[in-house]
């Protein structure tokens, strides 16, 4: 008589073990993209636009347009880094969106002010 031993997996325990994998697996593969995404981030980005600028304010010359607008990217960017790693963190709570709560003419006098500061 051939039985199956008490370890051994029925098909319905084998099926919830393969999506226990499979989801094991995308949580995996996720932790690894988003540590790469911070690292590079952290080490890539936004390192080379400070140091850029720092290296010219060492050499006593002045910041241009062009490296403040490298600076505000780079920081664009690591708050969307944030931005994720907190989606990815269930105890975080990320702050609120600031443009839900501005009316028609609220947002109107946003997007006015952003590019009248874009072409000072």
């Amino acid at each position: 008589m051939n039985r199956m031993s008490s370890k051994t997996p029925t098909v319905a325990e084998d099926d919830a073990l393969s999506a226990m994998a499979a989801t094991d697996s995308w949580e995996s593969i996720g932790r690894q993209l988003l540590r790469a995404k911070l690292e590079h981030v952290g080490e890539i980005v936004v390192c080379d636009a400070f140091q850029q600028a720092a290296a010219r304010i060492a050499a006593e010359e002045s910041l241009t347009e062009s490296d403040i607008r490298e600076l505000r990217h780079a920081v664009e960017i690591a708050e969307e880094a944030v931005s994720l790693a907190a989606t990815a963190s269930p105890e975080a709570a990320p702050r609120p969106d600031l443009w839900e709560f501005l009316d028609d003419d609220g947002k109107s006098e946003y997007i006015a002010e952003v590019e009248r500061r874009r072409n000072d």
